[in-house]
């Protein structure tokens, strides 16, 4: 397809160089998950009671105005809730890579994820995958704990907060 477009001159094997093999494996991961995160957004949107919408258009505000006043306050829970899954899926995304390239070439796509099942899986070191997965689920829940801590951190200082 590039070919014909005229970007490149001869084919280009995108997954056999470090690179493009990284790239690869990032714009296949947003582009499984973009879907979710729409749907999971348009969801939030659509949850919003349409009364508000309403009664700011009639008081006169502008369509930017009721967005920034009415939308994004009320969905960014949402978006929260959603960046920290994101995070989550992204870091442990095994099957796109593994699929794509099983963490090569040269180690240039290895994840925690993937090192990990070559470790217990195919050098046989099943302890040794264990105490990486344990390490893996304690890293992800204090990710997870600091995340819920900034964002109350930043409920409270927010002057939407009438409480």
């Amino acid at each position: 397809m590039a070919q014909r477009i005229g970007i490149l001159d001869a084919p280009f094997e995108f997954l056999a160089y470090k690179n493009s093999a990284f790239m690869a494996t990032i714009v296949t991961d947003v582009w499984i998950g973009v879907p979710m995160v729409t749907l999971y957004l348009l969801a939030a949107m659509q949850s919003i009671s349409k009364d508000l919408y309403e009664a700011a258009w009639v008081d006169g505000a502008s369509r930017f105005y009721r967005f920034r006043r009415i939308t994004l306050p009320l969905i960014i829970p949402s978006i929260a809730t959603m960046a920290l899954l994101s995070a989550i899926a992204t870091f442990n995304s095994f099957d796109i890579i593994w699929i794509l390239t099983e963490g090569g070439p040269r180690g240039a796509t290895t994840t925690m994820i993937i090192d990990t099942y070559k470790t217990a899986i195919s050098r046989f070191k099943y302890g040794e995958g264990a105490a990486r997965t344990v390490m893996i689920v304690l890293f992800l829940g204090s990710f997870t704990l600091v995340y819920f801590m900034l964002l109350s951190r930043l409920a409270k200082r927010s002057p939407n907060n009438a409480a």
